[in-house]
């Protein structure tokens, strides 16, 4: 019976104990998290808020911000986001290197520019969007061979060291203007193919 009694005990003991280590494991998460969430400054605050009277938000990022800020993707009525990155003679620079599913949220959103950014890659999410206008360019080494978005009047690529177009270009039949300047890897057969299924579409090319 005092063995039972001891088992017991020593249990409840270690129960007891590694509440104490998940409630201390909490709660620094708890502060590893806010140590760790991306603070907006002043002026990127100022922006934001009078966006939401103008529809229209334009920021450059001056090695300030290494994702987009989680604020702007409550915007809901913007139209106009540009979030240009910076060029940094000393590296490494601090710009964005993705594009969040957020993107989304903005379904107002009709021009986008992310110059001069770090983007690896786009969401398949960007494609939802109602977009006439997106600039892409100076993104060396970006993957957009998931980019169809069917609203597309403009598209800039320049400088964006590409080896193709977009798979998804054949489908963007109100195409206008392409900008693809700075990539000279691009197929020229792609260029003529273009052309043909896409007429009325000016092409800047080398």
């Amino acid at each position: 019976m005092l063995e039972q009694q001891q088992i017991t005990y020593i249990m409840q003991m270690v129960q007891l104990r590694l509440l104490k280590l998940i409630s201390i494991l909490i709660i620094l998460l708890s502060i590893l998290s806010c140590a760790t969430a991306q603070k907006i400054d002043d002026e990127t605050k100022g922006k934001i808020e009078e966006s939401k009277r103008t529809n229209e938000l334009k920021i450059q990022n001056r090695n300030r911000y290494k994702k987009i800020p989680s604020e702007i993707f409550e915007l809901c009525d913007l139209q106009i986001l540009s979030f240009s990155g910076s060029e940094c003679d000393v590296k490494p620079c601090t710009n964005i290197s993705n594009v969040p599913a957020k993107i989304r949220n903005l379904k107002s959103l009709r021009q986008l520019a992310l110059v001069m950014n770090d983007l690896k890659s786009l969401p398949l999410e960007i494609n939802s969007l109602k977009l006439e206008s997106l600039d892409l360019s100076n993104n060396f080494d970006i993957d957009i061979s998931n980019l169809e978005i069917q609203s597309l009047k403009i598209l800039n690529l320049n400088d964006c060291n590409l080896n193709s177009l977009p798979k998804g270009i054949w489908n963007m039949k109100k195409l206008t203007v392409l900008g693809i300047e700075g990539n000279d890897n691009i197929p020229e057969e792609q260029i003529t193919r273009l052309k043909k299924e896409i007429p009325n579409c000016v092409i800047y090319w080398k």
